[in-house]
């Protein structure tokens, strides 16, 4: 399994809910990884979506103008 596909597998078990643990054995990641990325996929949950909503703004001004 190449890394961007582990990564990504452990992403999704994240999202997922699964515990750590869990994780360690589907993945081969030690628990130091694990939380790292656990943190990367808090923060990309949380961050807005810039690109969808920079559009609608530029569509909206557009039309004001």
């Amino acid at each position: 399994m190449s890394e961007k596909t582990r990564r990504d597998k452990t992403l999704k078990l994240i999202e997922d809910g699964e515990d750590d643990e869990v994780i360690r054995v589907l993945t081969g990641y030690q628990p130091s990884v694990i939380q790292m990325l656990r943190k990367e996929a808090i923060c990309n949950i949380t961050k807005p979506d810039r690109g969808d909503s920079s559009d609608s703004d530029l569509e909206v001004q557009g039309d004001l103008f």
